[in-house]
């Protein structure tokens, strides 16, 4: 029943969101909030202890990466989700490029090593490659397909907030 009317609540504030009825709305929910900007482009759902998840169509989510962690050069960003409870911040982004996705592999695998983060998982099939390196609390990890007409790759980062 707490996730009907969570989910009634989320749909409205999206549908009001997307009216244009004001630039930010917000309504409470049981445990949180639920919060779109004017476009309906972007979501931010607020737990009662602090927990936040943000999801957007847009590049926002690129700019909380870190430096030495860049989004993928020429890459348009197609979806993104981040999210913090406190002890631990994960970014998501999807993305699309006329790379070829052992490009964008090589890319990543480059900037974790540069980090010191260990490869932990390499595997590919015919149709996706996937990387993720791990160490401690950190971890990158990126899937990279080829589409019908670009290649579409999702890149992962988690780490404790700084």
């Amino acid at each position: 029943m707490r996730l009907a009317a969570s989910t009634a609540m989320a749909a409205i504030a999206l549908c009001l969101a997307a009216c244009g009825q004001s630039e930010t709305t917000t309504v409470s929910v049981p445990g949180g909030t639920v919060s779109t900007d004017a476009t309906g482009s972007s979501l931010t759902v607020k737990g009662a202890n602090g927990e936040v998840v943000q999801i957007g169509g847009g590049g926002d989510a690129a700019a909380q990466l870190p430096d030495s962690l860049p989004l993928f050069p020429g890459a348009k960003v197609t979806a993104s989700v981040t999210g913090s409870n406190g002890t631990q911040k994960t970014i998501s982004i999807s993305f699309e490029t006329n790379s070829a996705p052992a490009e964008v592999i090589a890319f990543y695998k480059d900037k974790a090593a540069a980090l010191g983060l260990p490869e932990t998982l390499s595997a590919a099939d015919a149709n996706s490659t996937t990387f993720m390196a791990t160490k401690d609390q950190t971890m990158v990890m990126v899937i990279a397909s080829k589409g019908q007409s670009s290649t579409e790759a999702q890149l992962t980062w988690a780490a404790p907030p700084t």
